[in-house]
């Protein structure tokens, strides 16, 4: 007896996998769409980049995607490369945008004393400004930028306009600040890291940031919120001034800035300004 075996070919049925990105309560902007079709020998992901991506109140600058929306899982950043074994949902995560955190004299160890008779050091205690001359500052104004970064920022082109969707900062004076300074985060400014990114200019004109066109996330804001000398609160909604950590003599240089204009300038330590982080 013979048998008739036929020579079947069959094709083989390859799982698809999609990659799916959620704005994740954000207010605004668009998020990436991949169109690839992943199997198990195409697994490779290419993280996408979102535009002009805009997070919830308080929390509104892009941070990275996550794999799980309450940031539990795992983080991956723009261009960042993974292995797919399944659908895959990654959700953005918002960091919360570093406004105005007080008032200090230079690298202080306590915030600007309000209400006082007299501004000495006596009177003010661990407020008074520091008055050694370190290199870099050790106290309140450790973390600030240092006067080359503040002039990377500003040679990198900065923008006046109103804060974020739904932002307002009450000074102490009771004035509600609802504008300031648009500044490009230091990771889309080339040469940042090294300090080699331009630095020549000290003063620069602001532009208009309700006619700026391009990804409005690649930056982050620093609200208008006034200074205090001996004491009183002035110019909050109109300008604002927010200390680096390099001193010199006895004055330290700070970023100062109006809607027209930013400055990287000296000044006497004992004046109040923000404190503030390089993003």
């Amino acid at each position: 007896m013979y048998y008739l075996t036929d020579n079947l070919n069959y094709s083989e049925n390859k799982e698809v996998y999609k990659v799916t990105y959620d704005i994740n309560k954000g207010q605004s902007g668009t998020v990436p769409t991949d169109a690839n079709s992943y199997t198990s020998s195409n697994n490779t992901v290419i993280v996408l980049a979102g535009t002009n991506l805009v997070g919830p109140v308080g929390k509104v600058n892009f941070k990275c995607w996550n794999t799980k929306a309450d940031g539990s899982g795992t983080n991956y950043t723009t261009n960042q490369t993974f292995t797919i074994s399944g659908d895959v949902t990654l959700y953005a995560q918002w960091s919360a945008t570093k406004y105005a955190q007080g008032y200090t004299m230079w690298d202080a160890k306590a915030q600007y004393p309000v209400g006082l008779s007299s501004y000495t050091s006596s009177t003010c205690g661990n407020s008074w400004y520091n008055t050694a001359s370190p290199e870099k500052a050790t106290n309140d104004c450790a973390g600030c930028p240092t006067k080359v970064q503040a002039l990377m920022y500003i040679n990198a082109g900065v923008y006046w306009g109103d804060g974020p969707i739904g932002y307002s900062f009450t000074a102490p004076d009771g004035t509600v600040v609802t504008q300031g300074l648009w500044i490009k985060k230091k990771e889309y400014i080339s040469g940042f890291d090294t300090n080699s990114a331009k630095q020549d200019v000290t003063s620069v004109g602001t532009g208009d940031w309700s006619k700026y066109t391009g990804d409005k996330s690649q930056f982050f804001f620093l609200p208008a919120a006034g200074y205090y000398d001996n004491g009183t609160l002035s110019n909050a909604g109109t300008n604002g001034h927010y200390w680096s950590s390099t001193p010199l003599g006895t004055y330290a240089w700070h970023l100062g800035f109006g809607n027209g204009g930013a400055d990287v300038y000296s000044l006497d330590r004992g004046v109040g300004f923000c404190l503030w982080a390089a993003q």
